[in-house]
């Protein structure tokens, strides 16, 4: 039977291969109590050889190949956006990489993304790049404002992230009426040449009704509904 380390590289790269938990990497490779140990030293042994990194969720995921930089995506006022890359940086990379609203797919601010460096295209000191894959998104649950349009329903997202309204169907899903807050989980994220799609999942009722406020800060910043006594 191949080593652990084998076994964990074989799998983390195989097509679709998305980034899992320790654990839940450990159960699809078979991984007995008996042998997590050891399991965790391999992993361990990766890392430290930079082979595999975690991500900031704890997921287990592997390197970045050359000419590639992991990092956390940051949108900025134009549509555009920089990637944070992640320490330790490439060799010969300084500040963070610069990203085209043409070259963002559909990353959004906050997710963690691989990019890919390229040359000009920039003007000033640092590097460009185009974004090749999203590896984590930092949320899919938004917070936004309910309204009907040519037969649809559709939600302005609060804050500035998303310019465009993001379809949720059919118009009165779960009761929703103009005007309402709702909570949202993106099913598909917005690019710059495709709208995105969302479920609607709960209406939180109209802006400034007692306890509406409270519910939008909680489901926008994926509070805990209920905190423990002391």
């Amino acid at each position: 039977m191949p080593s652990f380390d084998q076994q964990i590289l074989d799998y983390v790269s195989r097509p679709g291969y998305e980034p899992q938990k320790i654990k839940s990497l450990a159960k699809n490779l078979g991984v007995t109590k008996k042998k997590m140990s050891q399991f965790e030293a391999a992993l361990d042994g990766l890392k430290d050889a930079g082979q595999l990194r975690i991500s900031k969720g704890g997921r287990v995921q592997k390197s970045a190949p050359a000419g590639t930089v992991l990092g956390i995506i940051r949108k900025i006022s134009s549509g555009a956006a920089f990637l944070i890359p992640h320490e330790p940086r490439p060799a010969g990379l300084e500040g963070d990489v610069y990203i085209d609203q043409a070259d963002l797919l559909d990353a959004q601010n906050g997710d963690e993304a691989m990019v890919r460096l390229i040359s000009g295209r920039r003007t000033g000191p640092g590097r460009a790049g185009k974004v090749v894959d999203v590896l984590e998104r930092a949320t899919n649950v938004f917070v936004g404002t309910y309204f009907e349009e040519d037969d649809a329903g559709w939600v302005e997202i609060d804050g500035t992230d998303f310019n465009q309204p993001i379809s949720v169907g059919d118009p009165g899903a779960k009761g929703a009426r103009p005007d309402d807050k709702v909570v949202i989980e993106m099913l598909r994220f917005p690019t710059l040449r495709q709208p995105g799609e969302a479920v609607l999942t709960k209406v939180l009722g109209p802006r400034g009704e007692p306890g509406v406020d409270t519910q939008m800060i909680i489901h926008e910043f994926g509070l805990p509904f209920e905190y423990p006594e002391d």
